[in-house]
């Protein structure tokens, strides 16, 4: 897999690079391209690190509701971090603080149900 994942990079790297200097317009595209790409190749090892965490977390007896928080929570941080990082290498760095703050609101939002939980059992607890 790593040796996709650089083979992607340095393609796109030489792409980039040449289509700089031929039409530098569509030179952000090949990143953007190129970083798609690669988005999708470290997708697919999501599904065998999602099972790899319930097992984990099932020795322990965790709810496997609270897996899937943590799971959809990490993915909105990559995808959020993902967007922002393609918006300030564009040049676009208020668009990036935007993304990040709405991605920020949104793993909030994803997160009250273990925060309820948590709450939940603290009352228990008094």
């Amino acid at each position: 897999m790593i040796v996709k994942i650089a083979a992607v990079g340095l393609i796109g790297v030489t792409a980039f690079v040449v289509i700089k200097h031929v039409k530098p317009e569509l030179a952000p595209l090949t990143e953007l391209a190129c970083a798609v790409v690669l988005f999708f190749l470290v997708a697919g090892e999501l599904s065998s690190l999602k099972s790899s965490l319930v097992s984990a977390l099932e020795t322990v007896r965790v709810d496997s509701a609270y897996v899937e928080i943590l799971i959809k929570v990490l993915g909105a941080a990559v995808v959020t971090q993902f967007a922002a990082d393609t918006a300030r290498d564009n040049g676009m760095t208020a668009l990036a603080g935007k993304i990040e703050f709405s991605g920020r609101v949104l793993m909030i939002a994803l997160a009250l149900p273990v925060f309820r939980a948590v709450l939940q059992l603290l009352s228990a607890m008094s």
